[in-house]
């Protein structure tokens, strides 16, 4: 999962390498982020979009809370870089797990989050909260009304959750090829595409060397973005 790139940031001492240490067979999806907020929060209830957001926080830095499932989640890292791109300060609430965080904000405790769409949908469609935007390069068919934060004015800005299969660096090529070839059909079945697009996600199953670039770049982006937010565990 992409907790394996953020890690060496957040980790200097791991005892692997998660690039050394592992063999990539593929990636099966990557699931996108929504930035929510509740309709009935005091301060952002009437914003529309991300650029109000964005204004509403450099009026005021350090006056807007998000949350997180916790220091060093892949939302709390998210955010961080959204936050880079746009020149704001945003304080940092985290929590243990996405659920009560999740709650706060509905309840307008804590201004925004970013959450899966899995989660953030069906209070959504239930109105207790509003996407702003969403954090893939392309609009999701399950929300196809929600602009991408890309379209909002950051050409480029992407953060996805992704998952994959990794095996023992040791595995012999020909078991990876067989492994590969074997996931893949599964992913790209007609039922499993169904399943991880009624996730938010879409069926990838790409090669082992096509995953492993993608390993490599989200390690060197998320230890980046952990170096200059000063993220940290608590």
């Amino acid at each position: 999962i992409s907790s394996h790139a953020t890690a060496v940031g957040l980790y200097p001492n791991l005892p692997y390498d998660p690039l050394k240490d592992f063999a990539p067979i593929t990636e099966i999806t990557a699931i996108p982020n929504l930035i929510v907020t509740s309709p009935n929060n005091a301060k952002l209830g009437k914003l529309a979009n991300l650029k109000e957001l964005v204004e509403t926080a450099k009026r005021a830095p350090g006056a807007l809370t998000y949350a997180s499932s916790g220091s060093g989640s892949s939302n709390h890292l998210g955010t961080e870089s959204l936050k880079a791109v746009t020149g704001t300060f945003i304080t940092h609430i985290p929590y243990k797990g996405s659920g009560p965080a999740l709650t706060d904000v509905s309840a307008g405790h804590v201004d925004l989050m970013l959450d899966v769409v899995l989660t953030s949908l069906p209070h959504i469609k239930s109105g207790r909260l509003k996407a702003l935007g969403i954090t893939s390069l392309q609009r999701s068919p399950l929300l196809p009304d929600v602009p991408t934060v890309a379209e909002q004015g950051y050409p480029g800005f992407e953060v996805l959750g992704w998952f994959g299969v990794l095996a023992p660096a040791e595995t012999p090529p020909a078991i990876v090829d067989r492994l590969n070839k074997e996931f893949v059909a599964v992913i790209r079945s007609d039922k499993m595409r169904a399943t991880l697009e009624s996730q938010g996600g879409p069926a990838i199953g790409n090669t082992p060397r096509e995953f492993e670039a993608v390993i490599r770049s989200e390690i060197a982006r998320w230890k980046e973005v952990v170096r200059k937010s000063g993220a940290k565990l608590d």
